[in-house]
């Protein structure tokens, strides 16, 4: 039996139901009239989840325009949203409103809900992938082989900072592939800003040996004169040995 309640902060004016409908006293409009029998609002969904949210102006504190249709139903049969916590759905339907299948609970426990019934875009099933999975395999690739990460990021016509966390395994967590050390990109071939290899690196230490001065270096390399002389005093670019 479908039942209804009022809306908590809403003066009366919208009620949710049981079965996850929501319905209104008040015609359309900013300027709405008062209506003898209750209206059901039409739900849209939102992408690229899916979950549903009807226009009901002037509901809640901050008179929001539009409203996520499950929290309306929790609002009005289990109460406002503890602090931390956020609306889900059991099985993982964002179109199934039911209260039974609602409940509020941490993003983590809604993140977890989401892997597990397969509705979180990963990977080339997001609307907002630029690679695939065989281009991510490919990163990781050159990544563990040094390549600057500059360099890689130029060649999938992507930032560095995407670069950097596909390296790292931060994105694209279901792909296989190396991952890099936690310092990985703070030293080095990857940082962001590097312009040196390794080879560089090694080439400018034994001509420094050999009598070449930093400036003459950083001007043959195309670096900065300080950037160079740490690496070759081994102040950066520790890592790398002769």
């Amino acid at each position: 039996m479908e039942t209804w309640r009022t809306i908590p902060d809403t003066d009366g004016l919208y009620e949710a139901s049981n079965e996850g409908r929501i319905r209104s006293w008040r015609s359309p409009g900013r300027w709405g009239r008062m209506l003898t029998e209750p209206m059901i609002l039409e739900p849209k969904a939102i992408p690229p989840y899916g979950h549903l949210r009807v226009n009901a102006a002037g509901i809640g504190p901050n008179g929001r325009r539009y409203e996520q249709v499950h929290r309306l139903v929790l609002l009005a049969f289990v109460g406002p949203c503890p602090p931390g916590m956020e609306g889900c759905h059991n099985d993982g339907d964002p179109s199934n409103n039911r209260l039974e299948n609602l409940r509020w609970d941490t993003a983590k426990s809604n993140g977890r809900d989401k892997v597990l019934h397969g509705t979180v875009p990963r990977g080339e099933s997001s609307n907002l992938a630029e690679l695939t999975e065989g281009d991510v395999r490919e990163i990781r690739r050159l990544a563990a082989e040094l390549v600057p990460l500059r360099l890689i990021a130029a060649q999938f016509d992507v930032d560095d900072k995407t670069v950097g966390a596909i390296a790292h395994g931060r994105t694209w967590t279901h792909v296989d592939g190396p991952r890099l050390a936690g310092d990985a990109l703070r030293r080095g071939v990857l940082a962001p800003t590097a312009k040196l290899t390794p080879d560089i690196v090694r080439e400018a230490r034994r001509l420094h040996a050999e009598g070449a001065t930093f400036t003459e270096l950083a001007e043959r390399f195309g670096v900065s004169r300080p950037g160079l002389t740490n690496a070759i005093r081994g102040k950066s670019w520790a890592h790398v040995t002769d």
